[in-house]
């Protein structure tokens, strides 16, 4: 398991909860273990249950989800977990993701997925350009 960058944030949880519709949920889930990532995939009801329990670091929602469902997901598990890092997936629009950190297209490599994903865990500087 990989202990990440010498900058990273102490202590942060390296559970990530996924909600949602992914492209290729199995790159996905093969990209997150190879970088130390325990992925749990999960129903919105499933997440809204785990959401303390998993004590996830990260919460991706993926695209798929009712409006209502996305806006339910990210406030509670922000509720429960203030530390916790949300990335939201879209396809056309990105209305109702005002809870995200980072929103990312959901055809994105999922190494762009998972540096995102590090970046925000760690507290690296964001990058322009």
């Amino acid at each position: 398991m990989s202990s990440g960058p010498s900058s990273q944030r102490q202590g942060y949880s390296r559970v990530v909860l996924l909600v949602g519709t992914f492209a290729d949920p199995g790159l996905l889930g093969k990209t997150l273990e190879r970088a130390g990532f325990a992925g749990h995939t999960a129903t919105v009801e499933q997440a809204l249950d785990n959401a303390t329990e998993l004590k996830a670091g990260a919460l991706i929602i993926g695209v798929g989800l009712a409006v209502k469902d996305r806006i339910r997901v990210a406030p509670y598990a922000r509720r429960h977990n203030p530390n916790v890092r949300i990335i939201v997936l879209y396809r056309g629009s990105i209305d109702n993701a005002e809870m995200a950190d980072a929103v990312l297209n959901a055809a994105v490599d999922p190494q762009d997925l998972l540096q995102a994903l590090q970046e925000l865990l760690t507290g690296a500087p964001k990058r322009t350009g």
